[in-house]
């Protein structure tokens, strides 16, 4: 039976007219063929979805017809249309903690409703062996970061001149859970008797020399200095209510073991609720939309009781200002040891508290004494002599101002601690008593509201906690902000207009993680000010342990999926990554800390062989989707290394891309012709593991070993980074081919046909000479990118080397395929496989994007917290210990920070994609949009590209992120007959049967709605 169906392209044109690109054809379908496929792909999605064998999620339709709409996905001849922006609740996929809805903005968000300081479900592994049970949710603007957790506090983080915490989460020690938490215990009392002694030592060589620095009218006369302990470290981001007769907090941790308590992850924001004493007190800590240095409050108090209530009302925020200056050792009780030492930075200043804004802002800081002089790691950049201000303000309006004001720790808590601080008990009047001398935090922000509520009577207010990057910076920013303002209904509708958008029709659970994925990956951008970009950090125990954002692997796979989701975001990615190659030796380094220095790991990743070819893939990525050639022709310095690090010489784009061959290049090919390994690069358990056999020659290996997934990845990205460049630099691009040649040509030789698998690499033993590794166990590291590049269907063992994956590594884990056989699951490369099967087999690709869902991993693992709304970057498999969890190295305790690794975001926005069958075509000009099922029936909708795809139907529409030139590569099903093309109804001529090349030219902002 032949069927008519549309295929169209909305696109933009020079001049702003719409262009509308209409193809109609004939296709011929076996019905009886649609049937099976339709059978098959709904029972894949019920067994992939949900990671086993059993069951499947619960549909259940839901519309909101007040929620905007971004535009309504058409259908066709009374095909049902798809509206990827309104969400249904899902039946599975919630976990131990609490469970998803859709909030009031139309988007998905987890009310989290343990309660985790008594359940003992709450409890997870960690390196300390202390009884944890802090679960936590990103919120963030293009500037700062929030950290909400379930105890009910809210840490304040950003990164503009290095990453530092602004109110540090410090409360009474966890108790020891494990022999190894109760040694930890003991060796970080000695530890603190040390650096007690040290900070004695400092007092006493500092006495007397203080840097002037103005006139403060509230605090006393500068102390002589500070504590490395800090005390009454409660963060901040809720209060504490007295009615006259009972003092409580608000917080979950601190509230009454009576009250009822509420806790919602939303998209955007973090909201809790306490009821008590007849008092509904609700609260939204968000951070608002855009490029400003703040988290603001909006709290409600009700009475719902029957009787008029005073109440006073104290806003709560710590400070206690912890720079993350970068520390390699971070497992056990390592950690006690690199935070006190943290600490000390702080001995180093005065503290400082100060009112502003005439009295309803106080402002705190940090002023220099005069010796010591600024130190080496000062000077070189790996901590900021000048940390920023925290301040907290009212902005409650004129008819709200604060009663008090309170900034002595030890005079508001006194013997109450943070469960009834004294001086809300006792209702004591705040001022300027002196904080105990030697504390380097002594300082805390609190303001007062003195209310009176009538039964049924509320009473909103609004806070900002932020940060001042510059000492003389003006609250005046505040002002946007205020009483009379919207800023949270402007920052959800500025997120819900943002994030990316997919929908089947059927899976709800991959509907609402795409978009989940898309804010996280977004909400955890920060600002650097040395390389004067935006950038999306990996964050977890790399960034909020070690203090460290590295390797620029990471930032190059999510310029991937940020080229479609936040093109602009990608761009200034891409520029950090150029700023960071160092002008004296022209590489990139392996981590970037505090403002402007770089490290590696003390020197166990000196060399890493592959972040050269990471930053030709995102750019490739980037110029081949935005068609954005001019930026070739922009010039960014490279970095120069120093005391203080500097911008150094400018170089073009297109100079960097050659820069970045040039020293891959210049590192050479080992003896057989492959990438040298070098150590650090992604795969650096290789020489990390060796290293300490005897017969191992360690500095060989990092010269002459050789990488097989290095040369494999090359092999994709050369050929393709050739292309977009041949018309601008033909010798730099017969270049790229040419060692793409050579190691297509080297890697023939790299299959076991034994085994059914590629090597993995190339090692030297000191009597053995050079020897494989991989040949005895399977890595999927050497196994994607032959698929993703085409050498394993060149080579004819595609089929031979799916099913040893499938066998080995994918078809018996509920979570998707592991990185060896019974090991971990890390998303940065099993994404990359659901690409790789892309190629031939879209069911399996299908497959493993649904089993990296946090959805399913819920399913599997529902007393696990982490990977339902968060994650890290690896997870342990079911065939291993602690089934679910994470990993713990000697240096790197992921299992102590296990979540907002932006790993997991990025690469599940990247498997879709690809599974929807967008991507860069090998020619580079464009974009090859080829969807071909399962999933048959989609809407996928991003800030550069929507398409609407159904059985004999493409239609779609590109939205310019610059000026500039793509063609879209649209393939044709094999099905399809008759197939004509009409631009503005005008017929195109030359168009291919199988493959419809559609020329665009734009200007920025250009785009036009489907119809």
């Amino acid at each position: 039976m032949n069927t008519s169906r549309r295929l169209i392209w909305l696109a933009s044109s020079v001049g702003g007219a719409a262009v509308a690109v209409v193809l109609a054809r004939r296709l011929v379908f076996n019905r009886q063929r649609a049937r099976r496929e339709a059978l098959a792909s709904a029972q894949l999605l019920a067994d992939a979805s949900l990671g086993i064998k059993s069951g499947v999620w619960g549909l259940r339709l839901r519309h909101d017809p007040n929620a905007p709409l971004l535009s309504q996905a058409h259908g066709s001849q009374g095909e049902t249309p798809i509206d990827p922006t309104v969400f249904q609740q899902v039946a599975d996929g919630h976990g131990a903690f609490g469970h998803w809805i859709v909030d009031a903005n139309g988007l998905p968000a987890y009310v989290y409703e343990l309660d985790n300081r008594r359940n003992r479900l709450a409890y997870y592994v960690n390196s300390q062996g202390l009884d944890r049970r802090d679960h936590w949710h990103q919120i963030g603007n293009d500037r700062v970061t929030g950290l909400a957790c379930n105890d009910g506090v809210v840490q304040l983080f950003l990164a503009d001149r290095g990453g530092i915490l602004l109110n540090r989460y410090a409360p009474e020690a966890d108790a020891p859970h494990t022999l190894a938490g109760y040694l930890g215990a003991v060796l970080t009392t000695l530890v603190r008797i040390y650096h007690q002694a040290r900070a004695q030592y400092f007092r006493w060589r500092t006495r007397d020399k203080i840097v002037p620095r103005g006139v403060n009218p509230l605090a006393p006369a500068a102390q002589e200095h500070l504590d490395a302990e800090t005390e009454y470290a409660y963060a901040g981001g809720y209060s504490y209510l007295s009615d006259g007769v009972e003092t409580w907090a608000t917080a979950h941790r601190f509230a009454p073991r009576v009250a009822k308590t509420h806790r919602v992850f939303g998209a955007g924001y973090f909201e809790s609720e306490t009821i008590h004493r007849d008092i509904h007190y609700s609260r939204r800590v968000y951070a608002p939309y855009g490029d400003q240095p703040a988290l603001l409050s909006d709290v409600t108090i009700a009475n719902v009781g029957q009787a008029p209530v005073s109440l006073r009302c104290y806003e709560y925020w710590d400070v206690n200002i912890h720079q993350l200056r970068v520390q390699w050792v971070r497992s056990g009780a390592f950690a006690a040891d690199g935070d006190a030492r943290r600490a000390l930075i702080n001995s180093r200043y005065k503290p400082v508290i100060a009112p502003d804004l005439d009295g309803q802002a106080l402002r705190f800081r940090q002023q220099r004494y005069a010796e010591p002089p600024l130190t080496d790691e000062e000077l070189r950049g790996f901590v900021d002599p000048n940390p920023p201000d925290v301040f907290l303000a009212n902005l409650s309006g004129p008819a709200l101002p604060p009663a008090d004001a309170y900034f002595d720790k030890r005079a508001f808590f006194g013997n109450g601690g943070p469960l009834e601080p004294e001086a809300v008990r006792h209702n004591l009047p705040g001022g300027t008593d002196d904080p105990e001398p030697g504390d380097s935090m002594p300082y805390c922000l609190v303001l007062r509201h003195d209310l009176h509520l009538e039964p049924g009577e509320t009473v909103r207010l609004r806070f900002a906690c932020g940060a001042l990057p510059q000492p003389e910076q003006s609250l005046a920013f505040l002002d946007q902000f205020r009483h009379d303002q919207e800023p949270l209904a402007q920052t959800l509708a500025a997120w819900k207009k943002q994030i990316a958008y997919f929908s089947t029709g059927i899976s709800q659970a991959l509907q609402r993680e795409t978009s989940w994925h898309a804010y996280n990956l977004l909400a955890a951008t920060l600002y650097s000010e040395f390389y004067r970009t935006h950038y999306t950090p990996q964050g977890a125990a790399y960034l909020y342990l070690h203090g460290a954002d590295g390797a620029p692997r990471d930032q190059a796979l999510f310029v991937l999926p940020l080229v479609y989701v936040r093109p602009a975001l990608a761009r200034e990615m891409l520029i950090l990554l150029m700023r960071m190659r160092s002008a004296a030796t022209g590489a990139l380094p392996y981590s970037f800390v505090g403002h402007g220095a770089h490290d590696n790991a003390l020197g166990l990743h000196a060399g890493p062989s592959d972040l050269d070819l990471f930053f030709l893939l995102a750019i490739g990525e980037y110029l081949a989707a935005t068609g954005d050639r001019a930026f070739l022709r922009e010039e960014y310095e490279l970095n120069q290394p120093g005391r203080p690090p500097a911008p150094g010489p400018k170089l073009t784009v297109l100079q960097h891309i050659q820069a970045a061959f040039d020293h891959l290049e210049g590192r050479g090919l080992g003896p057989h012709d492959l990438l040298v390994m070098g150590t650090g690069d992604w795969d650096d358990a290789i020489v990390a593991t060796r290293t300490i056999r005897p017969d191992f020659d360690r500095e060989r290996t990092i010269r002459q070993g050789e990488s097989i997934p290095n040369s494999q990845m090359a092999l994709y990205i050369l050929p393709l980074v050739a292309n977009l460049i041949a018309a601008h630099d033909p010798d730099l691009a017969r270049r790229m081919r040419g060692m793409a040649g050579t190691l297509r040509g080297a890697l023939l030789h790299q299959w076991d046909d034994r085994n059914g698998w590629f090597y993995r690499a190339w090692v030297w033993y000191r009597l053995g000479g050079n020897d494989l590794v991989g040949d005895s166990t399977l890595s999927l590291q050497a196994q994607v990118w032959p698929l993703i590049s085409g050498l394993a269907a060149e080579m004819g063992i595609e089929d031979q080397l799916i099913a040893t994956l499938c066998g080995q590594l994918d078809d018996d884990s509920p979570t998707g395929p592991m990185l060896e056989p019974k090991g971990q699951i890390w998303p940065a490369v099993s994404q990359l496989l659901t690409w790789g099967y892309r190629r031939s087999r879209p069911d399996l690709a299908w497959r493993s994007l649904n089993r990296h869902s946090f959805g399913v991993h819920a399913s599997a693992f529902p007393s696990v917290w982490f990977n339902i709304w968060t994650g890290p970057d690896g997870t342990n498999s079911d065939r291993m210990a602690n089934p679910g969890g994470t990993w713990a190295s000697p240096v790197t305790p992921m299992t102590d920070f296990p979540g907002m690794n932006a790993n997991q975001d990025a690469m599940a926005l990247l498997g879709l994609l690809r599974v929807c069958g967008v991507e860069p075509p090998p020619g580079g000009d464009g974009l090859l949009i080829a969807p071909k099922g399962p999933p048959d029936r989609f809407v996928l909708r991003t800030e550069l590209l929507n398409l609407d795809v159904a059985p004999g139907r493409i239609s779609g529409e590109y939205r310019a992120a610059n000026d500039g030139a793509i063609t879209l590569h649209v393939v044709v099903p094999a099905d399809a007959v008759e197939v004509t093309a009409t631009v503005n109804g005008a017929l195109v001529t030359g168009v291919g049967s199988r493959q419809i090349d559609l020329p665009l030219q734009f200007v920025k902002g250009q785009g036009s709605r489907s119809t």
